[in-house]
C-alpha cells in the first residue's frame, strides 16, 4: 500500500512549525531594542559589528517574513506552497550562523 503524501498538507505542516520562533519573539524585539540602545557602546572589531547589525536586522524582519509567507500558503492556490513554506526557514538558518559568529 502506498501513501501519497499532499504537498499542500506538508506546507501548512510547515510553516505551522516554522511559526514556533515567533513565541519568543517579544523577548527578541525588546533584546533588540536594548542593543540598539547601547549602539554608541558597542566593542570589538568592524567584523563583529557587521555581524550584530545583521543579526538584529534578520530578527527584527523574520515576522515578516513567516507571516507574508504563511498568507501564501494558506490563501493563494498553486504547486509552489512547499517552497513557499521554506522561506522562513531558509531565513531562520543564518540568524543561527549569525549568532554563532558573533
Amino acid at each position: 500500500m502506498r501513501i501519497l503524501i499532499n504537498r499542500d498538507r506538508i506546507a501548512k505542516i510547515l510553516i505551522a512549525v516554522e511559526g514556533i520562533p515567533l513565541i519568543a519573539y517579544p523577548f527578541v524585539l525588546m533584546a533588540n531594542v536594548m542593543q540598539l540602545a547601547a549602539f554608541q557602546n558597542w566593542e570589538g572589531s568592524l567584523r563583529s559589528q557587521i555581524f550584530i547589525i545583521l543579526f538584529l536586522i534578520l530578527t527584527t524582519i523574520y515576522p515578516l517574513s513567516y507571516f507574508v509567507c504563511l498568507w501564501l500558503v494558506f490563501r493563494r492556490t498553486g504547486k509552489h506552497k512547499l517552497w513557499v513554506s521554506l522561506i522562513p526557514a531558509v531565513h531562520i538558518l543564518p540568524v543561527f550562523l549569525l549568532f554563532a559568529l558573533a
